[in-house]
């Protein structure tokens, strides 16, 4: 009885470390030190106010996913992020926005009737592959603060890919998809100094090239 007492717990023991797994590391989209302090606002600035990023539902959510797969994606067993997706690509992207547009006061606070533009992003992918390839397509909706009028509207894909040798580690990983981040606000900052002409944003030309992946051929012109 007692060697099979033992041999219960030593079963158990094995079972509960398998489960247990390797400790997930949690990570956000903003470095450290990206958005400069500002001491008081200045009342003559002009402000710019981001609306929370919309997000697909099953991005919105603390796992970090990866696509193994045309239709097929995987929770990562060593990574998490510390916030929901939507809460923290609107954090990153505001941050972003605030260190390309040095002559503006960036706000993602409810407006309040004093933005001179208003800034709507949809965020339709967002994919990481275990690769290192990221994948970020978005449109944006620029809109006159006060009259809310449209100064133009632009759609991209944004096609980044983690650096290093060999191996792909998490932080790689979640650097390719702050990069992404960061050429999407490259656009829309473009786009927020722009006169209001209710037009297209303009759209950088770029060759098409053909994308592979898992057997199936997508172009994506960018």
């Amino acid at each position: 009885m007692n060697r099979l007492r033992a041999g219960t717990f030593a079963l158990f023991l094995i079972v509960a470390g398998c489960a247990s797994g390797p400790e997930s590391r949690i990570y956000v989209l903003t470095p450290p030190g990206q958005v400069a302090a500002v001491d008081a606002p200045d009342p003559e600035q002009p402000r710019v106010q981001l609306q929370p990023v919309l997000v697909p539902d099953y991005l919105d959510t603390t796992d970090l996913l990866l696509r193994s797969g045309p239709y097929e994606i995987k929770v990562s067993p060593t990574a998490r992020w510390g916030e929901r997706m939507s809460k923290g690509l609107t954090d990153a992207l505001s941050a972003a926005l605030t260190a390309r547009l040095s002559q503006h006061l960036v706000t993602s606070d409810q407006d309040d009737g004093k933005s001179s533009r208003q800034i709507l992003v949809d965020v339709s992918a967002f994919d990481l592959w275990p690769d290192g390839h990221c994948v970020l397509t978005a449109s944006w909706t620029i809109l006159e603060g006060h009259t809310h009028n449209q100064v133009c509207t632009g759609r991209d894909v944004f096609e980044v890919r983690a650096m290093g040798q060999g191996a792909v580690d998490d932080a790689a990983l979640v650097a390719a998809m702050a990069r992404a981040v960061g050429e999407l606000a490259d656009r829309i900052a473009k786009d927020v100094r722009r006169p209001a002409t209710a037009a297209l944003c303009p759209r950088i030309e770029r060759k098409s090239r053909p994308f592979a992946r898992i057997g199936t051929m997508v172009r994506i012109n960018y």
